[in-house]
């Protein structure tokens, strides 16, 4: 053992030092000035480097901060722990930046992503090393998927460590794989001058590619050496010093004078301009002319990552071609207030012989896939007509394997450009809008394309199905109440001022279903509906929801099943400090209920247990832990009781909507009577319309 211990000590360690830590582990022996003790000197010098340590922390991630709120950073999710410090100090002292805290790195990151979702500019979420770097895998997968910005600011303990049995240290570096738009590890904490240059840079480009086109997550990986508190000399990200240079004779020249400072003007050190595609000319000419041949053109708004731009160029471009647009509700296209938009397709397409009369000879669809699994089915049955997909993204938006041609290029700018392109051909002697009887020679029209006689009255056709099928379902739905009912009243009553946002599985289903547009006709104001449909899975939703309000800095209206609420209730944790006034409408069947419409409910005892999944929890109980009112609705009885129940709900919608605190209305259903009130709606509007006579027949 003396030996052992000899040995040590000739290699400079002394009894104490932290082996395997991630502070220094080899101290440095230097030779005692007179009078001074050895243990004096080593101590000093390890008081000289962490205070060295301190500063070059506490700058850099300073800088970075500061040249995130350039790039248009304003909210940082913050989820506890000690690694991020530097960070975290920071942020919160940024005066540009609004910090929120989450206790729940996995709620952390759909916060984060709701803000991102709902202004199309990223929000950051920061966590310390370890698992809490693993929680935000969901989050990354649903902003990769849904091509919505995020940026991930972890902490890291310093590289040296990796591999090694150090606490919390685990390989961080492109541990999200694929689904980032960006990765990268920053170099350790520096304060000369190239190496701030390059933390600036790297930051302006990590918001430049969160915000993409495509958008998406972008990973930051940030080791940091102890120790990790800053200082109190109040510096500041731009170089200079937040107490002035009148800070008295006691404060030191700040390192950062000369280096490192911003560019003097605000801007971010590099500015990018956003990646928004649009097509060669050639392309644009060949679909206007594919659009003017047609006869039967139908146009379908898929889900958008920019539904509050590309919605209205939609309806505006449907609008000037005198053709359908079908318009899934997560497009921003099915309430905008100047109408025109077809949502009744999902209920209308259950007819197979309205189908085949209402079959087009031409499909531009805009975005990913639409929600409507009838209207899937039938964009795979019209496989062999002429398709083409318009995306910007990144991902193949084809799964059907049904499209003739893919365009790449930004759904707004191309829905813009073929407008223009078709008002000025408009002026021209001799035109006529897809879809209407030509009064002048076909062949100077379309081309010369035998046969190429537009049909006239087509979207006539369109607009009187959607009309009836809203007939019908208001009827339905009335003679056989069911959670579609909470939907259609859910779209009615939001007020003009707040966002819905509607969870995955069953309810955006049967928003897509029965939110139908002719519920707001009286609205003067678009109503923006969010959901997590990338991936579409049901964590983190009502985190999400919330995000959303923080981002838009409105109220919010989120429609929840109770599964959804059991995986995201400590998203509820950062309600209170958010600011956001939050109605929370959650049905409540006790298990998975979309399953019952799967052939697997016949199944038993297995369904009940592993896939129905009962749980017995009350979300009233949630409702109390966390400071919201609770309003119980009932829709388990007969139909004349579920009426009564309807009318509940419309009462605590408006209760909610006009009050000043968040709330929770817990809509209890049962699931067998929901699958068999629904199939009666389905079933009610599909006789209506085949028993009412040609809806289409000018089609």
């Amino acid at each position: 053992m003396a030996a052992l211990c000899r040995r040590r000590n000739r290699r400079g360690l002394r009894p104490g030092a932290r082996v395997g830590g991630d502070g220094a582990q080899v101290r440095a022996r230097a030779p005692s000035p007179p009078g001074r003790s050895g243990r004096a000197v080593t101590d000093e010098a390890a008081g000289s480097r962490d205070a060295s340590v301190r500063r070059a922390n506490e700058r850099w991630a300073t800088v970075l901060i500061d040249e995130l709120a350039r790039a248009g950073l304003r909210v940082v999710v913050v989820a506890p722990g000690s690694r991020s410090s530097p960070l975290v100090f920071a942020a919160a002292r940024h005066p540009e930046i609004r910090t929120l805290v989450q206790l729940d790195e996995r709620s952390a990151g759909f916060l984060a992503l709701g803000v991102g979702k709902a202004t199309g500019r990223p929000a950051a979420v920061i966590t310390t090393s370890g698992t809490a770097v693993a929680n935000l895998l969901p989050a990354v997968v649903e902003a990769s998927q849904s091509e919505a910005p995020l940026l991930l600011l972890t902490a890291d303990r310093p590289p040296r460590l990796r591999g090694t049995d150090a606490n919390q240290a685990i390989d961080q570096p492109g541990i999200f794989g694929g689904y980032t738009r960006h990765a990268q590890e920053l170099s350790p904490a520096g304060l000369d001058d190239r190496t701030l240059r390059h933390l600036r840079a790297s930051a302006a480009r990590a918001m430049s590619e969160a915000i993409g086109d495509p958008g998406g997550p972008v990973h930051l990986n940030l080791p940091f050496e102890k120790p990790l508190e800053p200082g109190r000399d109040g510096f500041d990200g731009s170089g200079g010093r937040a107490d002035g240079p009148e800070a008295g004779p006691t404060s030191a020249p700040d390192p950062l004078a000369e280096t490192g400072r911003a560019r003097s003007d605000a801007r971010p050190w590099t500015v990018t301009e956003p990646r928004r595609a649009l097509p060669s000319e050639d392309a644009l000419a060949t679909l206007g002319a594919e659009l003017e041949r047609a006869r039967r053109p139908l146009l379908i708004a898929g889900r958008l990552p920019h539904p509050e731009s590309a919605g209205p160029a939609l309806v505006s471009l449907a609008r000037t071609l005198g053709v359908p647009l079908l318009a899934d509700a997560l497009s921003g296209a099915r309430f905008e207030p100047r109408g025109g938009a077809i949502g009744g397709y999902d209920l209308a397409l259950g007819s197979s012989a309205l189908r085949e009369r209402l079959r087009p000879d031409l499909v531009l669809r805009f975005g990913a896939s639409p929600t409507s699994a009838r209207l899937l089915a039938v964009l795979e049955e019209l496989h062999e007509v002429p398709g083409v997909v318009v995306d910007g993204g990144g991902r193949w938006k084809d799964h059907l394997g049904a499209a003739g041609r893919m365009l790449h290029g930004d759904p707004t700018r191309v829905a813009q450009a073929l407008e223009t392109a078709w008002t000025r051909r408009a002026t021209r002697p001799h035109s006529s809008a897809p879809g209407t009887a030509p009064t002048h020679d076909p062949a100077s029209a379309h081309g010369s394309a035998p046969g190429a006689v537009a049909t006239s009255g087509w979207l006539d056709a369109w607009r009187r199905v959607d009309l009836r099928v809203g007939e019908l379902a208001e009827k339905g739905l009335h003679e056989h109440p069911c959670e579609g009912s909470v939907l259609a009243e859910v779209v009615r009553r939001v007020p003009e001022d707040e966002v819905l946002f509607v969870s995955s599985s069953m309810p955006i289903r049967d928003l897509d279903a029965f939110g139908l547009p002719s519920l707001r006709a009286d609205r003067s104001r678009p109503l923006l509906v969010l959901g997590n449909r990338g991936a579409s899975g049901i964590d983190g939703i009502v985190s999400t929801a919330i995000g959303a309000g923080v981002g838009r800095g409105r109220p919010v209206t989120a429609v929840v099943g109770d599964l959804a609420l059991i995986h995201d209730m400590n998203g509820l944790v950062a309600l209170q400090a958010s600011r956001v006034r939050l109605t929370l409408v959650v049905i409540n069947n006790d298990g998975g209920g979309i399953f019952h419409l799967l052939p697997v409910r016949e199944m038993e005892p297995e369904f009940t247990r592993f896939f129905a999944t009962p749980h017995g929890l009350e979300p009233g109980r949630v409702a109390a832990l966390h400071g919201l009112r609770h309003r119980r609705v009932s829709l388990v009885t007969e139909a004349t009781e579920r009426r009564a129940g309807i009318a509940d709900l419309r009462d605590a919608l408006d209760e909610a909507h006009g009050g000043t605190t968040s709330t929770l209305i817990e809509v209890r259903t049962d699931r067998e009577m929901n699958r068999r009130a629904r199939t009666e709606v389905f079933d009610a509007v599909r006789h209506g319309l085949e028993s009412g006579g040609r809806l289409d027949e000018t089609a």
